[in-house]
């Protein structure tokens, strides 16, 4: 190829890349129209901006509820605590209670041995009364049978003085 046919085509494809740039810069400038009346057709931006102030709003929610729940957190473990307290009390109190029956028991059971014991020892007590009451009817009803044969002689004796008297005087 000869300079000349090289000068031709160099400008042939200056032309060629001039018109092509041309048509790429009118569909550039298309392309930008088109973005800019379909942003304002669909209003994305307002609609990106509403979903960021509503994400916002989300994001503040979750944090006020993340609050929320360690705040619960920590009335659950002083719940708790005071549970494991009372717990522990309850037990105690248990325990002194058991400790309390068993004792009670234990007196319990010295106290009606020692009924038990008390009656034996009346029971005892009552025979040895009821047998020194039996001895002492005995000479209660000997000393009436005495005093009945005291009187039958006494009797004996007057009617005999009497008698002597008659005699005598």
């Amino acid at each position: 190829m000869n300079p000349r046919e090289l000068a031709g085509i160099k400008k042939d494809l200056a032309a060629v890349t001039l018109t092509l740039r041309g048509d790429f810069d009118k569909e550039i400038k298309a392309l930008e129209a088109a973005t800019v009346e379909w942003d304002k057709r669909n209003n994305l931006t307002k609609e990106k901006k509403a979903l960021d102030e509503q994400i916002g709003a989300y994001k503040t929610n979750v944090d006020l509820l993340a609050k929320e729940v360690a705040d619960h957190e920590i009335r659950l473990n002083t719940f708790s605590d005071a549970l494991d307290v009372r717990d522990s009390k309850l037990k105690a109190s248990e325990n002194t209670l058991k400790q309390k029956e068993a004792d009670l028991a234990n007196r319990v059971s010295a106290f009606e041995a020692s009924v038990a014991a008390q009656k034996a020892n009346a029971s005892s007590m009552n025979a040895d009364y009821q047998a020194k009451l039996e001895r002492a009817q005995e000479q209660l009803d000997n000393l009436a049978k005495r005093e009945a044969l005291v009187a039958a002689r006494e009797s004996k004796v007057k009617e005999a003085m009497k008698q002597v008297g008659a005699l005598v005087g």
